[in-house]
């Protein structure tokens, strides 16, 4: 058994696709909307297994609101 974990790349768009509606029950519709606006390879890391992504994380960016501003976060 080879497992790796690495940065996603294009090719991986459809397979990460149905990972995620294999696990949420999102319409389609909503899937290809994140996957439109916020899939990037470089912001998601895949897990494979024996060649196949078994598991994934997105790293969004996003933004903290303190009382003197906003950070990157």
């Amino acid at each position: 058994m080879t497992k790796e974990i690495r940065f996603a790349d294009w090719s991986m768009r459809e397979e990460t696709k149905s990972l995620w509606q294999s696990c949420f029950a999102e319409r389609r519709e909503a899937v290809d909307l994140f996957f439109a606006y916020h899939f990037h390879p470089t912001d998601t890391l895949v897990l494979k297994v024996n060649e196949r992504i078994v598991a994934m994380v997105h790293i969004l960016p996003g933004e903290i609101l303190t009382e003197t501003g906003r950070l990157q976060a």
